[in-house]
């Protein structure tokens, strides 16, 4: 089913996006970057979804609340510095602690969560 009237350049604009988002997911440091970009990103997709009825919307908006899910932590600096305007801290009390590791327990166990969430939508006897 293509839902963008035969264009290809944005779907393969939209997936390299994701693709990034997602790689950024990957170092501690990056986390915040990337749960941003996919907030958007999911967004747009869950969107498009819905509106053409494409069978994969829980898959595209379980994406989008992981996504918002992994930003939540950092809300009261997003506040402060978008809504607020007030001056924040370059690094978050757990990146002060713990430095960025790329094989951390934290991300292994996002990984682990999005893993078996995806399994667990994919499995589903509604959505085959």
């Amino acid at each position: 089913m293509d839902v963008h009237g035969g264009v290809t350049g944005i779907p393969t604009g939209t997936g390299a996006a994701e693709l990034l988002a997602g790689v950024l997911l990957f170092a501690k440091r990056t986390t915040l970057l990337g749960s941003l970009l996919g907030v958007v990103f999911m967004s747009q997709v869950f969107a498009l979804n819905l509106f053409f009825d494409v069978p994969v919307k829980l898959g595209s908006f379980a994406l989008l609340i992981s996504c918002v899910g992994l930003a939540f932590p950092d809300g009261g600096r997003l506040v402060s510095f978008f809504v607020l305007n007030r001056p924040i801290d370059q690094t978050s009390k757990d990146q002060k602690e713990y430095g960025a590791s790329f094989a951390s327990p934290e991300v292994k166990g996002k990984f682990r969560l999005y893993k078996h969430g995806v399994r667990w939508i994919q499995e589903r006897p509604d959505n085959q």
